[in-house]
């Protein structure tokens, strides 16, 4: 969460500039090319890869003064030589990031996918054999079996492209635990396209990733040829156009997420046909105006990237953070990135005010998570982790709870003044989550409360003071049923319809748009449900058999019991009710929360 608002503050605070880029449309017989602005005079039109042009007046001087050559000529071609290694085999991390930025999977749908692939799939022998080897790991090295069985396929499929020596790689996580190898598959014969027909689509799809990466690993440098070329408009302006294209594929066989072929294919066209002094007409030259950006908001892979670089997190629970920022309500739900809510911000601003130090201090944590390794590995006894950790935290957590008011810190939201009573109207974090509040606690008259529905809850950014009006006109009549009003409201447990002595939870449905005809099925479910409900009924004891959501149960009112498997409800009179209840083991009582 930290991560996530110290972001949006950045973003908040950046102050955009604004730059223009030159290009000019250039052509001969054979085809036309795009060439960007480089240099006036000799002197650099780019400062850090932003152009030093920073107005549009300036923008079209220049852009007069190069329409005025009607070609540009070829003056320089530098060639060069690129290699690209191949990345290492998956950690949990690792896999999480590129599935999401590859494949499109969040986090969550990666971990039970893995999951899936490790605890075995039935591929035509009749019985789960496991696909990948175990899939919580932070280490990038694989066993001597793995790469046996990597380098005999490459030699009987790929001859001539594994690498002349084993790669050994390091990993890259901070406080890496590297307990596990790294994830592969089981076997290499199990190929993706062999065991394609045996997989869900999305089982297939990480499958093929982690196959390919793992054989890729131990496969030779891919080489791509690098041109730039210098074109000049007259003397005084220089252009640029670079390129570069395959010219040795090594790991690039097998694995090339994310590279363009085609656009590879059309440089190769494009570098090998220019040479000195060729000319080429300029048929148009244009001026874009554009500003610098802000850092981008984290998503679920870049933002897992930063806990590792951090060293928060294992790889057993960057699934659980993640879900906990969601299921929280810490970040908008609608957003493809981690737009922070205001609910976030608030959080944020108290832990940061008064937690500093520990709760929420990145190398607390980090240590705190090393701790726990070593307790686990037994290097560290548990109390020593105790007595230097929880204790001062604890200590400094009853003092805040004694002597901080935090009740000004708990607006989320100020949706302006209600037309009618004329007092405020905010949205306000209370100890059972986000409500509306009409009214200050400083008021004559006490503060009224309306409680928000579960989608308001998810968003609170988009709650209006229309909204909150309606609220605090629940319960509201949508209309009536055998003689009695059919009431919406919000309680406790989420929003519900209300007709008589009927309530009907509707926590999935919006209820602001509910029509009576709808609402009048729901309610005549319910009662159906109710009247089935009723096993047995003992007047004089009051005393009732029912049928509950785990199964059958004896209820006096106030205690509850479950009827035995081996025991049929039916056939339970009222003695043995009477007794059963009596017999009954004490629950335990809750523990309850301290008042602030």
């Amino acid at each position: 969460m930290r991560l996530n608002v110290e972001r949006e503050i950045k973003i908040n605070a950046f102050i955009p500039e604004e730059f223009w880029n030159i290009t000019a449309s250039v052509s001969n017989s054979q085809r036309n090319i795009e060439i960007d602005l480089s240099q006036i005079k000799g002197k650099k039109m780019k400062k850090d890869n932003i152009t030093i042009i920073n107005d549009s007046k300036k923008a079209n001087e220049i852009k007069s003064m190069i329409e005025e050559h009607d070609k540009v000529r070829v003056s320089n071609i530098k060639h060069g030589q690129r290699k690209t290694k191949p990345r290492a085999p998956f950690t949990t991390a690792s896999l999480q990031q590129t599935a999401y930025t590859s494949l499109g999977l969040s986090v969550k749908q990666t971990s039970a996918i893995a999951q899936r692939l490790y605890q075995g799939m039935d591929i035509g022998a009749g019985q789960p054999e496991g696909l990948i080897s175990y899939m919580r790991t932070d280490s990038t090295s694989l066993s001597k079996d793995a790469l046996d069985d990597i380098s005999a396929y490459l030699n009987n499929n790929h001859q001539g492209l594994a690498s002349d020596e084993v790669r050994v790689y390091k990993g890259k996580t901070k406080n890496a635990q590297e307990a596990h190898e790294a994830i592969r598959p089981t076997s290499m014969s199990n190929t993706p396209d062999k065991i394609k027909k045996y997989l869900e689509e999305n089982d297939y799809r990480l499958y093929d990733l982690i196959w390919k990466r793992a054989l890729a690993s131990q496969m030779k440098d891919s080489i791509s040829k690098t041109v730039s070329i210098d074109l000049l408009a007259g003397d005084d302006f220089l252009f640029k156009f670079s390129g570069s294209y395959l010219d040795f594929p090594g790991f690039k066989e097998v694995y090339s997420f994310g590279d363009n072929d085609e656009k590879e294919k059309e440089n190769k066209k494009i570098l090998e046909s220019l040479k000195i002094n060729d000319e080429l007409n300029v048929d148009s030259v244009k001026t874009e105006q554009k500003f610098t950006q802000p850092p981008a908001r984290y998503n679920q892979a870049s933002l897992i990237q930063a806990l590792e670089e951090l060293g928060i997190g294992r790889p057993s629970t960057y699934v659980t953070i993640i879900n906990k920022i969601m299921e929280s309500n810490y970040v908008d739900p609608d957003k493809s990135n981690f737009q922070p809510t205001a609910l976030a911000k608030v959080v944020y601003e108290t832990l940061i005010n008064h937690f500093k130090n520990d709760l929420v201090d990145f190398d607390f944590t980090a240590r705190l998570e090393q701790d726990l390794d070593k307790i686990a590995n037994g290097e560290k006894e548990y109390m020593d982790c105790v007595e230097k950790t929880y204790k001062p935290f604890k200590n400094n957590l009853d003092d805040k709870i004694k002597t901080v008011d935090i009740s000004e810190q708990r607006e989320l939201k100020d949706l302006g003044v209600h037309p009618e009573t004329n007092r405020p109207v905010t949205v306000r974090l209370t100890r059972y989550g986000p409500t509306i509040q009409m009214g200050t606690k400083d008021d004559e008259e006490k503060p009224k409360w309306a409680a928000l529905t579960p989608e308001q809850k998810k968003n609170i950014d988009a709650i209006t003071l229309d909204d909150a009006i309606r609220l605090f006109k629940l319960p509201e009549k949508i209309g009536e049923f055998e003689g009695e009003d059919i009431l919406i409201n919000i309680g406790p447990f989420g929003p519900y319809v209300k007709c008589g002595k009927t309530n009907v939870s509707m926590k999935e449905v919006d209820i602001f748009s509910l029509s009576e005809q709808e609402a009048i099925s729901r309610i005549e479910e319910k009662r159906e449900i109710d009247a089935n409900r009723e096993i047995k009924i003992f007047e004089s004891s009051g005393i009732k058999v029912l049928n509950g959501m785990y199964g059958p149960y004896i209820t006096d009112g106030k205690k509850n019991v479950r009827v035995p498997k081996d025991i049929e409800p039916q056939s339970l009179d009222e003695n043995t009710c009477i007794e059963m209840i009596k017999n009954a083991p004490k629950r335990r009582a809750r523990r309850t929360r301290a008042k602030r």
